[in-house]
């Protein structure tokens, strides 16, 4: 499927997501509650958006220490500019296999060198996942309704957090066992899938007898979850809503897991729909008191990744253009293989 197919398919989707919020909210009523916040603890609350994703950056930065050597500047620059591509076209490879790309333009280093420091900082990214999760099945002040929806996705990441585990041991083994698991895909989705295995696979070995340096990873993903939390603790907040800090992470943790499901263009609807679903479905949060929080939070953060994000491909000295070309030409080999 072209790109372009994909993006109107994605805006098709987004108008239906946008009717169903409607559906939900009184339009009216939330927009009111726009003219009554806090603009200080707006500020605050995006500092910390912004600074998670530093902290991220820096994680990243770590993992790829002993591949290549990148200057703090740049490794936020390269970080803001997939987040970017990620958020303006989902269709693309999620903004991941962007960043071996920008590393190639700026430092002429091979995608097969980087490519597995990305899967393995998201791998790791989910680590502080399981913890809360944790928290979460096990916690007496926790909604019924939060608990199973947490503890399938629980056992998943367990599942694949043990699998990492023998990977790092046993990586062609545990390699040719998952393959196996998904020879019943398509030929196309195989290729796609057995990659990303590889790459997995291949970026662990980066991890392998550094305990220390992989626990200073994970509290740096600790902090960047607490970071996430707080920003939108902030947000109700400067809304004059004290929900409790427990129920922003738990919250906006499961908003960011929803992320993993392929997302419309600027994630219009998608977000609008799972925030009211968590924060008024699961935690009695009033709607219109949601809508306008996600309002606000939608616009601003949108404009935070656009604003940082062309100003990082700039100066990387990469154009969207060809992105999309590579992207559409790698999307040609798979079928090509496929057949």
């Amino acid at each position: 499927m072209r790109l372009r197919t994909k993006i109107v398919l994605g805006i098709l989707l987004e108008i239906l997501l946008i009717c169903l919020w409607l559906h939900f909210i009184d339009v009216k009523t939330a927009v009111s509650h726009l003219k009554k916040i806090n603009i200080n603890l707006i500020c605050v609350g995006m500092l910390c958006y912004v600074s998670a994703y530093f902290i991220r950056s820096i994680r990243w930065k770590i993992i790829l220490n002993p591949i290549v050597s990148v200057s703090v500047r740049k490794i936020f620059a390269l970080y803001t500019a997939g987040m970017f591509v990620n958020y303006l076209f989902p269709p693309l490879r999620g903004g991941e296999f962007t960043k071996s790309i920008f590393l190639r333009k700026m430092d002429d280093v091979g995608i097969s060198q980087t490519l597995p420091t990305v899967f393995v900082d998201k791998v790791i990214e989910a680590s502080p996942v399981v913890f809360i999760f944790c928290g979460i099945v096990f916690s007496p002040y926790v909604p019924g309704l939060a608990k199973i929806i947490m503890f399938p996705m629980l056992v998943v990441f367990l599942v694949f957090a043990t699998l990492f585990i023998i990977a790092a041991k046993k990586k062609e083994m545990t390699s040719k066992r998952l393959k196996a698991i998904f020879r019943w895909l398509p030929k196309r989705f195989q290729h796609k899938l057995f990659e990303a295995i590889d790459s997995s696979f291949s970026g662990i070995v980066i991890l392998d007898k550094h305990p220390i340096k992989l626990l200073g990873l994970v509290l740096l993903s600790v902090l960047a979850s607490m970071l996430d939390a707080s920003y939108i603790f902030l947000f109700f907040k400067a809304f004059g809503v004290a929900i409790p800090f427990w129920v922003a992470l738990v919250g906006y943790t499961l908003v960011t897991f929803s992320y993993i499901v392929p997302n419309p263009p600027c994630q219009v609807g998608s977000t609008e729909v799972v925030i009211i679903l968590i924060f008024s479905g699961i935690f009695g949060i009033d709607k219109n008191m949601v809508a306008a929080v996600d309002i606000l939070a939608h616009i601003l953060t949108g404009l935070s990744i656009i604003i940082g994000g062309s100003f990082s491909l700039s100066m990387i000295g990469l154009k969207l253009k060809e992105l999309v070309e590579l992207e559409e030409k790698m999307d040609d080999e798979y079928e090509e293989k496929a057949g």
